[in-house]
C-alpha cells in the first residue's frame, strides 16, 4: 500500500507541475485580522573567543576540507544564511549564531523559544530570518547581525504557529475553526483559502518555493496528510503516511521505504521520474536544492561521506571525516560547499566546510535507474537477481525462487505478491544467504531428499495473505507447505524476515526428524496437566496470553505456541537461534522440549558424533 500512495503522489506532482496555474482573482473574503501591539524586543552580542574560527590543515583543505572548531556541544543545526553559516543551538531555547569569513560571529538567544529543523515557523530569507514568538504571538524579522528590522502581532485567532514564506511577505495559518488563510504581512489583509472544519489542522512545513502546503489533521486519533496550494486552498492529495518530502522550486524527492530497502524518488515536476539507487546502501541526505545526494556511512574510525551529482554528469565525491558522527549537513549554494556539523571523538563539535568539486570523480557504477512500477519493471535487473538466486541454491543444495516464480507457487488458501524491486533483492538475498551459512550444508541436502524434486525450494516474495476460510492466516511473514510432493518454504520481505526463515524451516526440519526418528513420540507428555493444544489458529487467538509462557513452570514461548505441536516446536527453534533469549530456555519444561528437540536433529540428520554445539543449543543447560 505504501508504494501505491508513492505512485499516486508522484503522478500528482507530474500532472500539476504540467498543468496551467489558474488567474487567481481578487478574492471577496479578505478581511483585517486582530492582532495585539507588541512589547518584547530582542537583543544582539558578539561572539567572543574563537567560536568558528579556521583551523588551519594543510592535509585536509588538498581534499577540499576545511575544520571550525566550535565552543559548546549542543549545536544541532546548520544553515546557509546569506554569505554565511547559521548555527542553531540549545535545548530549552534557542541560539542563533552567524559566522562569516573576516567578521566576528554575532548571536542572539530567542529566550523560551525552540527552533526545530523542519519547522515551518521559521524561515531564512535573503537577508537575515523570520521567527514566530509565540509568548508573544508576533512574526519577528532579523537582519544578517540580527537586529530587528520589524515586528508584527499575528492573529489572535491563530489555532497553531503560522508558516512563513521564505520572501518574508506572506504567512499562512490555520484559524481555530479550521480556516487556512494567508496573511499578507504588509498590509495586514489575510485572505481565505480553505476549510477544514474539524481535526485542529496545522501546516508541518512548505514546498516547491512556498507554493505547496503540507498540513496536518487528526480524525479519530489518526493523523493525515494534506498537499494543499498555496495560491487556490486546493487540496491536490490526501493520505495517512508522513510525507518526507525535500523539494526546492521545481525539483523533488521522494523516499520510499519497505522493510530495509529504501529508493529515492526524484525528478523535476514537469519532467520524467527517477529513482537513486547507490549500491552500497547507507543513510541518505537529498540535497534538492542542489540536485545531489549525500550519503554517510560509518568507517569505524569516522563517518564517510559521499556525493552523488544527479544532474547527469554521473561524478561523486567522498572525504572521510573523523570523529563519532555527523549530527547535520547542507549544502551552500552561494559556494557549491556541503557544510557539516559533527562531533569528534571527544565529544566537541566540528563545523566542516567541503568542496567536492577538489575530490569529484567519474563514477563507474549507475546510481541513477529509471522510475520502474509493477507494469514496468527492471527486467536486466530481475533476470541478474534470478541468476544470483540459482547460484545461491546451487550453494546450499536448495532451490531459491525469485519474482513471478516465487509468487506462482502459492498453495491453496494462500496468495503470494510478486516483489519486483531489484533493491529489495540485493538486501535479501544477502540476508538469507548469512543465514543459510548457519545451517550445515548436509541438512539442507537431506531435507531436499524428501522433496520431489529433490530440493527444498526457498520462495522470496512481498506479501503473503490467506484465506481463513480455507485454513489460512489473513497474513503471515513466512509459511512452509508441501506441494505435489516438493517441500516449499515461502518468506515475505520485512523486519521479520530472519525469524520468520528459522522458524519455517523449522517446519521442514520438523517433518523430516518426524519422519526419520521417534524422538517427539512424547512431546504431549511434557506439556502441563490438562492442556491441550487448540488445532485451531482462530481458537488460539482467544488464548491467555499469561498462562503456561511466564515464571519457573514456563511450558511455552508464547500464545502462537499452543495452536499446534508443530508451532510449539517452532517457536521453541525460532528462539532458540535468536541472542538474549536465556530467560526463555531457564524452566525445567523449555529444557526437555529444547533437549528434545535438539536430539531428534542430530539423530535424524546424522550428526550425533558433531562435536561442536549446533547453532540452536547455545541455550541447553541454560540456568
Amino acid at each position: 500500500m505504501k508504494r501505491i500512495w508513492v505512485l499516486v503522489f508522484v503522478m500528482l506532482l507530474f500532472l500539476w507541475g504540467c498543468s496551467e496555474k489558474p488567474n487567481i482573482t481578487e478574492p471577496s473574503n479578505e478581511s483585517t485580522v486582530e492582532t495585539i501591539p507588541s512589547v518584547s524586543e530582542t537583543t544582539v552580542r558578539v561572539v567572543e573567543g574563537d567560536l568558528g574560527l579556521l583551523e588551519p590543515n594543510a592535509a585536509l583543505e588538498a581534499l577540499g576540507l576545511r575544520r571550525y572548531p566550535l565552543s559548546g556541544t549542543d549545536h544541532y543545526a546548520v544553515r546557509p544564511m546569506g554569505d554565511g553559516i547559521l548555527l542553531l543551538s540549545g535545548s530549552d531555547e534557542t541560539t542563533l549564531t552567524y559566522l562569516r569569513d573576516a567578521r566576528a560571529p554575532v548571536s542572539v538567544t530567542l529566550t523560551d523559544i525552540l527552533l526545530s529543523v523542519d519547522d515551518a515557523s521559521w524561515t531564512i530569507g535573503e537577508k537575515g530570518i523570520v521567527y514566530y514568538d509565540e509568548i508573544y504571538n508576533e512574526m519577528v524579522e532579523l537582519d544578517d547581525q540580527f537586529r530587528e528590522v520589524r515586528r508584527l502581532p499575528m492573529p489572535v485567532d491563530m489555532g497553531h504557529a503560522p508558516a512563513f514564506s521564505s520572501d518574508m511577505e506572506h504567512a499562512y495559518y490555520f484559524d481555530r475553526k479550521g480556516k487556512l488563510r494567508a496573511l499578507d504581512l504588509e498590509s495586514g489583509i489575510s485572505r481565505l483559502l480553505a476549510d477544514e472544519k474539524t481535526g485542529d489542522p496545522y501546516i508541518r512545513t512548505m514546498h516547491f518555493g512556498d507554493s505547496l502546503l503540507e498540513c496536518v489533521i487528526c480524525v479519530e486519533g489518526v493523523s493525515e496528510y494534506l498537499m494543499i496550494d498555496a495560491a487556490t486552498g486546493t487540496t491536490l492529495f490526501r493520505t495517512s503516511n508522513a510525507l518526507e518530502l525535500d523539494t526546492s522550486e521545481d525539483w523533488y524527492f521522494v523516499p520510499w521505504k519497505e522493510g530495509h530497502a529504501t529508493e529515492l524518488v526524484f525528478g523535476e515536476r514537469a519532467g520524467e521520474r527517477s529513482c537513486f539507487s547507490p549500491q552500497i546502501q547507507s543513510d541518505a541526505f537529498p540535497l534538492a536544492s542542489h540536485r545531489s545526494v549525500v550519503c554517510l556511512s560509518d568507517t569505524g574510525d569516522g563517518c564517510q561521506l559521499r556525493l552523488y551529482d544527479l544532474t547527469g554528469s554521473s561524478s561523486v565525491s567522498t572525504i572521510t571525516l573523523p570523529g563519532s558522527g555527523i549530527l547535520d549537513l547542507t549544502m551552500d549554494d552561494r559556494l557549491d560547499w556541503v557544510w557539516v556539523l559533527g562531533e569528534a571523538q571527544d565529544g566537541s563539535q566540528v563545523l566542516y566546510g567541503w568542496d567536492p568539486s577538489v575530490v569529484a570523480r567519474g563514477s563507474q557504477d549507475p546510481y541513477v535507474t529509471p522510475y520502474y512500477t509493477v507494469d514496468f519493471p527492471d527486467t536486466a535487473g530481475l533476470e541478474r537477481i534470478a541468476q544470483e538466486a540459482k547460484a545461491l541454491g546451487d550453494r546450499f543444495g536448495v532451490k531459491v525462487l525469485v519474482y513471478r516464480s516465487a509468487a506462482e507457487t502459492h498453495p491453496s488458501g494462500y496468495m503470494f505478491e510478486a516483489e519486483y524491486l531489484v533493491s529489495a533483492y540485493d538486501l535479501y538475498l544477502d540476508l538469507l544467504e548469512q543465514q543459510l551459512e548457519r545451517y550445515p550444508v548436509s541438512m539442507m541436502k537431506k531435507l531436499g531428499k524428501s522433496s520431489g524434486n529433490g530440493r527444498l525450494t526457498i520462495s522470496l516474495v512481498r506479501t503473503i495473505s490467506g484465506d481463513g476460510e480455507l485454513g489460512g492466516l489473513s497474513a503471515t511473514d513466512g509459511t512452509q507447505y508441501w506441494k505435489a510432493g516438493d517441500a516449499y518454504l515461502t518468506l515475505a520481505m520485512g523486519q521479520n524476515f530472519v525469524r520468520s526463515f528459522h522458524h519455517e524451516l523449522f517446519h521442514a526440519i520438523d517433518t523430516y526428524v518426524l519422519a526419520e526418528t521417534k524422538a517427539y513420540d512424547f512431546w504431549d507428555s511434557m506439556n502441563p496437566e490438562g492442556f491441550s493444544y487448540d488445532n485451531d489458529y482462530v481458537k488460539n487467538s482467544f488464548r491467555d496470553p499469561e498462562q503456561y509462557v511466564t515464571g519457573e513452570d514456563r511450558a511455552f514461548v508464547d500464545t502462537y505456541s499452543m495452536s499446534f505441536p508443530k508451532e510449539d516446536r517452532a517457536r521453541i527453534m525460532e528462539y532458540a537461534v535468536m541472542e538474549g533469549q536465556e530467560e526463555v530456555f531457564s524452566s525445567n519444561t523449555m529444557q526437555k522440549k529444547l533437549k528434545t528437540l535438539c536430539r531428534g536433529i542430530r539423530s535424524a540428520f546424522g550428526l550425533s558424533n558433531v562435536s561442536e554445539a549446533l547453532l540452536w543449543e547455545q541455550y541447553l543447560d541454560a540456568s
